[in-house]
């Protein structure tokens, strides 16, 4: 802990990245080993299937072929980052990659960004990002309408981003005005400040019938960053979305380095 506490959040996302390409290197020897006559093409689709499902697979099977200019993750969030500040659009890297920074390293498979996205902003995210990911305007007018979320991924690499379209809500609002900047290893953009990434791991494992991974990543960023936490804040917050329960495990979980 005192190790993790240590390190720059910079440090430990690239901690993070390494495990991501690790992983990727692990499963696509074991898909080699199991499916000797599989074309590069083939352990691709099959890649993607076990990362994500039948069904992404498929729809990345139909993408058209483009040579792979072997981005880092971090590299095309960071592009889709820059998009949204360059048109304005108020956002937060949540999710995963927020636990990532302000939490323990681990690997994940995708990216998750709230964005405070206008239906008069469409045409301008479509124009910016249709080069390079597979975007569907139907697909965004439908999420900012219902409030809800759509994907981008990226042709050459294959990596999935899904966009939060923020609801008129306290609470999505709250976290656009406290969102803290922070570096994408090298790009500087905004992330979810460090109370509302346990809040938002917490509200998303209450959800899921308490979800293991979700309850570990409030976690370990309650352990990082527990001495410059507002606890007032987490403490009213939880309250208005119920986990005040799973807070409180969190509090008493919670491993401390010993004092010096």
């Amino acid at each position: 802990m005192q190790a993790y506490r240590a390190m720059t959040p910079v440090r430990r996302f690239e901690i993070a990245q390494g495990l991501v390409r690790t992983g990727r290197v692990t499963v696509e020897n074991a898909i080699r080993a199991q499916h000797p006559t599989f074309s590069p093409h083939q352990i691709e689709i099959e890649l993607w299937n076990r990362i994500y499902d039948r069904t992404w697979a498929a729809r990345i099977e139909k993408l058209p072929r483009q040579k792979r200019m072997t981005m880092e993750d971090w590299q095309i969030v960071s592009q889709i980052a820059q998009v949204l500040e360059s048109n304005n659009i108020p956002y937060a890297i949540v999710g995963g990659y927020s636990a990532i920074y302000w939490g323990r390293p681990r690997f994940t498979q995708d990216a998750d960004i709230i964005a405070d996205l206008k239906g008069d902003q469409i045409d301008l995210i479509v124009d910016a990002l249709q080069k390079d990911f597979v975007i569907s305007p139907k697909a965004i007018q439908d999420a900012v309408r219902h409030r809800s979320e759509f994907n981008l991924i990226h042709q050459s690499e294959v990596f999935k981003t899904d966009i939060w379209v923020a609801a008129n809500t306290p609470y999505d609002l709250e976290v656009l005005r406290r969102r803290k900047r922070g570096m994408l290893v090298q790009v500087p953009v905004y992330f979810q400040s460090p109370e509302d990434t346990i809040l938002s791991k917490l509200r998303w494992c209450k959800l899921s019938n308490f979800s293991e991974r979700q309850f570990a990543d409030a976690l370990g960023v309650y352990e990082i960053q527990e001495p410059s936490l507002d606890q007032t804040y987490l403490d009213h917050w939880a309250k208005v979305l119920d986990v005040s329960d799973l807070l409180q495990e969190i509090r008493q979980q919670a491993a401390r380095p010993p004092k010096e």
